[in-house]
């Protein structure tokens, strides 16, 4: 079998042409589907309380509403200016787990802070000043949700204290009484 010269270039031509053709793929791929709501990585109670009033704000659009969440983000930043504290006085594991929940609480409430805007802005409600009350600054919120903490941890050591106290005059009273 004898194969004709012209016969094998038209066939190296064709394969030639065939094979220096440029082709497009496409290739289609599903965009990522947002978040529909941040998610706490450190769950704390100031997390969730903030979570659930933003959940009946964003369903109940009212200043009633909007004040609660205000509120929670204030009692939030009060939590989050604690653990500020808490990592400049300690160290080691205690200060590396300290500003470990400290990231992962102001990532959360700014993630918050952006839902309750886009909340308020697809609302309409103007829940910024209050007709009876002078309008706040988001520095006096957080101001007044750091005095609430500190409060509640002097009662809390005076609390601590009076409990030691206690328990220092009961040993001393049980050590008399064990010398005599």
């Amino acid at each position: 079998m004898q194969i004709h010269p012209l016969l094998l270039v038209a066939f190296a031509i064709t394969i030639g042409s065939f094979g220096c053709e440029r082709r497009t793929v496409v290739v289609e791929t599903r965009p990522a589907e947002p978040v529909a709501e941040p998610i706490a990585r450190t769950e704390t109670l100031e997390t969730t309380k903030l979570a659930s009033a933003l959940d009946t704000f964003e369903r109940n659009p009212t200043a009633e509403n909007s004040a609660e969440v205000k509120e929670a983000f204030a009692n939030l930043e009060g939590e989050i200016a604690e653990l500020e504290a808490r990592v400049v006085k300690t160290s080691g594991g205690d200060r590396d787990e300290a500003a470990l929940k400290l990231r992962n609480l102001q990532s959360y409430r700014d993630a918050e802070r952006l839902r309750f805007t886009k909340a308020q802005a697809l609302s309409g409600v103007d829940a910024t000043a209050s007709p009876d009350l002078p309008p706040r600054r988001d520095g006096e919120a957080v101001k007044d949700g750091a005095r609430k903490a500190g409060e509640s941890l002097e009662d809390a050591a005076k609390k601590t204290g009076s409990i030691v106290k206690d328990v220092a005059e009961k040993a001393g009273d049980a050590l008399k009484d064990a010398v005599r």
